[in-house]
C-alpha cells in the first residue's frame, strides 16, 4: 500500500526536538510499515524562524534544512511550508490556545494542492485538529481517512478548560471520518460515549523498542533511606510533575532522602503554557528548599532514558490524562518497579492493577505510601520488577505495527478507492 501520514505540528524525524508520544508513535509505525514493504510518506509542517525569538520555532527551523528526507526503508518525511490564508474561518468562541492549533492546522492543510493526496490508498491523520484542517477544506475524502485522535476533549478537561466550540469541532471530525484508530479500550469507550459507532473504531496499541527498553529484572532491592525516583514525560500540566514536590516533602518527613529525576523537554517549549508550568515547578522547588532533591535532565534520546530508568529504584507517573501511556509502559518494560495513577484507565491496556505495576488513587500521600511499601516489602519490589518482562511479547513496535497493518489492509479490502 501507499500510505500518507499527516502530522501538522510534529516532525517525527527530529526526536531531539519533537519528543512527545505522538512523534514517537508516528516514527515507529511508519518505519515498521516501511519495513513490511509499504510506502509511507510522512507530511509535516516546516517551521519558519520566529520573529519573537521563540526557542522552539528557531531550533526546529534550523534543524529542518531540507524539504524532504529519507527516514527509513520506504519512508520519507516531506516538510511543507505553511501557507497563510486570512480567509480561513474558525469559531470565534475558541480559547486562544485552541485557536492557535486550529489556525495552524488550516494553514498546513492549505499548503497542499487538491491532487497531492489522491495517489495514496489511505491517509492517516494524527490529531483531531489536524483532521479538521483537511476535512474543512475538502483536501481529502472522509472515507479515505484513518483518524488517530491522540487526545480527546474529555482528557483535556482533566487539566485545562475546553470550549464548547472545540468540542463541536471534535464531534464534527469524529462523525465525518469512516475509520478511527484508538490505542486503548478506554479511549474506545469514550468515543462510543460521544455517539461514535463502535464498528468504525479499531484498537491498535502503541509500542516500545524492546532493543532499547529491554527487560532486566532487579536482583537486589534499595537499601537504606536513599531512594532514586524517575518520572518520564514532557513537562506539561497533564503530566502533573508538580505533584512530585509534595511527594518529595512527604518522603523527607518520613526520614527518606529522595533523588527525583524528571526526564522531559525543559527548553524548547512550543506552548507558553507549558513553559509557565515548568517555571512554576522550578520556583516552588526553590521556595521549599528542595533543589538538591530534584534533577531535570531535559529531553533525552531513548537509550539515555532507558539507562536512567535502570539506574533508578522506582518510577512514578502522576499523569492525570492519557490516551495510552507509552512512557509508563517503557518504564515497566525495563524492569523498574513502577507506580501509576489508578484513575488512568488506559494504563490497564498494558498494566492490569496489581500486575506488572502498582496503581494508586490520586493524592500524593498514596504515592508515598506505595513507595514506602516497595522499599520495605522486598518480595513485592522484586516481583513487580520481574513481571515487566512479559510486555515485549505483546507491545513491541514490530507486533503493534503488524496489528496496524492488518487494520489498514482490512480497510483496503472492503473499500474501493
Amino acid at each position: 500500500m501507499k500510505i500518507a501520514f499527516i502530522s501538522s505540528s510534529r516532525d517525527p524525524s527530529l526526536p531531539q526536538i519533537d519528543s512527545d508520544g505522538g512523534a514517537v508513535t508516528i516514527r515507529h509505525y511508519a518505519s515498521e510499515l516501511g519495513r513490511l514493504g509499504h510506502i509511507v510518506d510522512i507530511y509535516t509542517g516546516r517551521v519558519a524562524k520566529s520573529a519573537h525569538n521563540n526557542k522552539y520555532s528557531n531550533t526546529k527551523s534550523k534543524a529542518q534544512h531540507e524539504n524532504t528526507i529519507t527516514l527509513g526503508h520506504n519512508v520519507r518525511v516531506i516538510r511543507n511550508a505553511l501557507k497563510y490564508n486570512a480567509a480561513h474561518k474558525h469559531p470565534p468562541q475558541l480559547r486562544p490556545s485552541e485557536k492557535l492549533r486550529v489556525v495552524h492546522a488550516q494553514n498546513f492543510a492549505h499548503s497542499f494542492n487538491p491532487h497531492d493526496l489522491h495517489t495514496y490508498e489511505l491517509v492517516c491523520l494524527f490529531h483531531i485538529i489536524t483532521a479538521y484542517g483537511f476535512l474543512s477544506q475538502k483536501k481529502i475524502l472522509p472515507n479515505k481517512v484513518v483518524l488517530f485522535p491522540m487526545l480527546l476533549s474529555g482528557e483535556y478537561k482533566k487539566f485545562s478548560t475546553v470550549s464548547d466550540a472545540y468540542i463541536k469541532i471534535e464531534q464534527k471530525v469524529l462523525s465525518s471520518v469512516s475509520h478511527i484508530c484508538s490505542p486503548s479500550q478506554s479511549e474506545k469507550g469514550a468515543l462510543i460515549a460521544l455517539g461514535i459507532k463502535k464498528n468504525k473504531i479499531a484498537i491498535v496499541p502503541r509500542g516500545f523498542d524492546e532493543t532499547i527498553f529491554y527487560h532486566r529484572a532487579r536482583r537486589s532491592y534499595p537499601k537504606g533511606k536513599k531512594v532514586k525516583i524517575a518520572c518520564v514525560g514532557a513537562i506539561r500540566p497533564q503530566k502533573q510533575q508538580d505533584k512530585l514536590i509534595t511527594i518529595a516533602k512527604l518522603l523527607i518527613r518520613r526520614g527518606y532522602l529522595p533523588k527525583i529525576t524528571i526526564i522531559g523537554e525543559n527548553k524548547n517549549f512550543y506552548d507558553k503554557t507549558y513553559e509557565g508550568y515548568y517555571l512554576k515547578i522550578k520556583k516552588r522547588i526553590a521556595q521549599f528548599g528542595l533543589k538538591k532533591f530534584f534533577h531535570f535532565t531535559g529531553n533525552l534520546e531513548s537509550k539515555k532514558i532507558a539507562n536512567t530508568l535502570r539506574k533508578s529504584d522506582i518510577a512514578i507517573f502522576p499523569s492525570v490524562g492519557e490516551s495510552f501511556g507509552k512512557a509508563a509502559m517503557e518504564a515497566i518494560a525495563t524492569g523498574i518497579p513502577t507506580i501509576l495513577r489508578k484513575s488512568i484507565s488506559a494504563y490497564k491496556e498494558f498494566a492490569p492493577r496489581g500486575v506488572y505495576a502498582l496503581a494508586v488513587d490520586d493524592p500524593p500521600e498514596n504515592f508515598v505510601r506505595i513507595i514506602e511499601n516497595l522499599l520495605l516489602d522486598h518480595s513485592l519490589y522484586l516481583r513487580i520488577s520481574r513481571e515487566g518482562g512479559i510486555l515485549a511479547k505483546n507491545f513491541s513496535w514490530e507486533i503493534t505495527s503488524k496489528k496496524l497493518e492488518s487494520f489498514l489492509k482490512s480497510i483496503k479490502k472492503t473499500r474501493a478507492f
